[in-house]
């Protein structure tokens, strides 16, 4: 008997990162990390109560602002 689902096949999993990693690897404050959220620059997973980034995240958002820092927009 063959179980089918309608969910994808996830090939690779992606690397989820803590609000600390994350702040290690933009080299933030843990406090700043928790504006960026509260302004919905970075948007975090939240699985329960715990906040994780999501490697495409983090390359968005850094990618957001070498965009806005071309356009001066920082």
């Amino acid at each position: 008997m063959t179980i089918r689902s309608n969910l994808p096949i996830i090939s690779s999993m992606e690397k989820l990162y803590t609000i600390k990693e994350t702040a290690e690897l933009l080299r933030i404050s843990k406090a700043t990390l928790f504006r960026l959220m509260a302004e919905g620059k970075i948007i975090p997973l939240k699985l329960g109560k715990r906040s994780l980034f999501s490697e495409e995240e983090l390359t968005r958002f850094i990618e957001d602002l070498k965009r806005r820092s071309k356009e001066g927009l920082t």
